[in-house]
């Protein structure tokens, strides 16, 4: 979203999470992991797979793409290894206005 900051009226670029997304995700990955188990048990051939390794990686992946902080710390770090990069600019984190689920 396009903001504007009230102390200055600078222009900045605002991600925010969605209101229940957390829970929303919560309820689609148990359904994964029910799929994982039943997978597991009634087919002996795709316990080769891992099926519950996998739904554990997925889980773990997106509970730190839920994670603002992570996101802002990975962008700063990104726009760092690139600043002397001729054409290429990254907006700079506003650390004092982010958090868990606003950059």
């Amino acid at each position: 979203h396009h903001a504007r900051l009230a102390e200055t009226g600078e222009e900045v670029a605002v991600k925010v999470l969605r209101p229940g997304i957390e829970k929303a995700f919560r309820k689609d990955i148990d359904a994964f992991y029910l799929a994982a188990r039943m997978a597991e048990i009634f087919p002996p051939g795709s316990r080769r797979l891992r099926p519950m390794e996998v739904i554990e990686h997925f889980d773990g992946v997106v509970r730190g793409e839920l994670d603002l902080r992570l996101e802002s710390s990975a962008a700063s770090e990104f726009a760092a290894n690139t600043k002397d990069d001729a054409g290429f600019q990254l907006p700079e984190i506003k650390w004092n206005y982010s958090g868990r689920r606003v950059m």
